[in-house]
């Protein structure tokens, strides 16, 4: 038996909780409140390993629901020892993100409270006029003062190992939350982080909403009957509730599924397009990942600058929605194109006596650890072309990542005519490697691509000599981070069982 973990929650007059612990492969969960009596259940997750996982997702739901969890590390409020209103008046007093000394002062009386929050806004502050050395050293020094005091200042959405902060002076800017698929848990953990004061100047809310667990299915056809469509109207509503109460029209930048995200997200069905125009129509920003939805509609968001669709498997019906889609002031356009894989759960889970040895459901995060022999492209050279042919002339930059980038598609790029149009190009996340690498090195690729600004190959499988001509080509190219595994950064996995 493992070490208990205890969470509560004050609800009025009473308190709910929780115990979670191990007993081998199995969870065992107590819980109730203090006013009434408990309940035990018990749920084999197949291994230990499965176990101890299903464990650390029942404690992130209840951290995002607004559980504490007791004998964790301290997690003070932020500003311990000032009043909601003082404070409220001393943000009140802060112009908006701007690189202003106002915001040194505001760190000065923070700290002069005892408050870690002020040494943040501090070494943000003093970042921005730092040298790029200086800056490094900063940055570390903010890394381990959110590694340390993290939660206090963000709330549970700082424990999920999914969530991510963009910080400005001391401030959230961007949040990438998180969270399961429930719509009571999506709508919670937003809460939670919204009412924490460094979420006061936000601008961009991503909910990371990640499956959890997956049905063991014999044929390769069932997989898709995993997929999760946790974006009812209802839900989108909620959210929309949720953000724009304490935020009012400041948060112009929304996302349905983050990156970096596990191998599960690929099940993550998207919303429907004339859905996020009923609840969100003054977007400016708006990231999606996942599953194409079916019927998604088209979307009509006039204040919208930059769209980022990352597909885990696209067709051209999906790609046509977004041509036929309204966006006057598209400026930046990335779609991922992905693909997708067979794949075997007998690499981890081999049965020996029929499909009864299988497990019932398996871990999201087993995806990743099943081995991946090809992936195959879901759409044609010819049919990305027409995609690019239909393309708004406002749009200055594309993004076609995540891409199986062989000879035929590299070559319909280079030859296209919309290139001479953009500023910038995103080839990253894919598959490019050396030997189609060359077609780049062309004389009449090398006119196509050279007015660009900025050329992004970084995270295909380039090798370091083939980096270093692609850089002499183009001075401003990203070659970074290459990766050594032949498919793209997001595939759909169909898995089966060999019995």
């Amino acid at each position: 038996m493992t070490t208990k973990r205890i969470l509560e929650l004050v609800d009025g007059g009473s308190t709910r909780f929780y115990e979670l612990w191990l007993e081998g492969t199995t969870v065992m969960t107590r819980f109730g409140t203090s006013a009434g009596g408990a309940h035990l259940t018990a749920k084999d997750a197949g291994s230990v390993d499965e176990a101890r996982r299903a464990l650390d997702e029942q404690v992130h739901q209840a951290l995002a629901k607004g559980y504490l969890e007791l004998g964790a590390p301290a997690a003070a409020t932020s500003v311990a020892q000032v009043g909601p209103a003082e404070l409220a008046g001393k943000l009140a007093e802060l112009p908006r993100l701007a690189d202003d000394p106002a915001y040194l002062v505001f760190a000065d009386w923070l700290q002069s409270h005892g408050d870690p929050w002020g040494e943040l806004v501090a070494i943000h502050y003093n970042a921005t006029t730092a040298s790029a050395k200086q800056r490094a050293a900063l940055d570390q020094a903010a890394a381990a003062l959110l590694a340390d005091r993290g939660q206090a200042l963000l709330g549970p959405a700082a424990l999920h190992p999914h969530s991510r902060f963009v910080w400005h002076l001391g401030f959230v800017r961007t949040a990438t939350i998180g969270t399961s698929t429930d719509a009571a848990s999506m709508v919670a953990a937003i809460d939670a982080l919204l009412a924490q004061p460094v979420a006061h100047m936000i601008e961009g809310v991503v909910v990371n909403a990640i499956p959890a667990r997956f049905q063991t299915h014999r044929d390769w056809d069932s997989s898709s009957e995993n997929i999760v469509d946790p974006w009812t109207d209802e839900t989108l509503a909620a959210i929309a509730k949720a953000i724009a109460g304490p935020t009012g029209d400041r948060v112009t930048h929304l996302g349905f599924g983050g990156w970096p995200a596990p191998a599960a997200s690929a099940y993550l069905r998207m919303p429907r397009y004339t859905a996020l125009n009923t609840s969100f129509a003054g977007l400016r920003r708006l990231e999606l990942t996942g599953w194409p939805h079916e019927e998604p509609g088209t979307l009509d968001l006039p204040a919208l600058v930059e769209l980022e669709v990352r597909f885990a498997m696209v067709g051209r019906a999906d790609l046509d929605a977004i041509t036929s889609s309204r966006l006057p002031k598209l400026e930046r356009l990335s779609v991922w194109l992905g693909g997708s894989a067979y794949c075997i759960l007998d690499d981890l889970y081999p049965a020996e006596d029929g499909f009864a040895d299988y497990p019932e459901t398996y871990d999201g995060g087993d995806l990743e650890q099943l081995e991946v022999h090809e992936v195959n492209r879901s759409i044609s050279a010819a049919e990305l072309g027409g995609f690019i042919d239909a393309l708004p002339a406002t749009v200055k930059h594309l993004g076609i990542q995540s891409a199986m980038l062989d000879g035929e598609l590299c070559a319909m790029l280079l030859a296209h005519p919309r290139l001479a149009a953009l500023e910038t190009l995103d080839l990253s996340g894919g598959t490019l490697d050396d030997a189609t690498a060359e077609l780049l090195l062309a004389p009449a690729a090398k006119a196509a691509l050279g007015h660009l600004a900025s050329l992004d190959l970084a995270r295909n499988r380039l090798g370091a000599a083939m980096a270093k001509k692609l850089v002499a080509a183009f001075p401003n190219a990203r070659v970074g981070d290459q990766r050594e595994a032949p498919h793209p950064e997001l595939f759909v996995r169909y898995v089966a069982v060999m019995e």
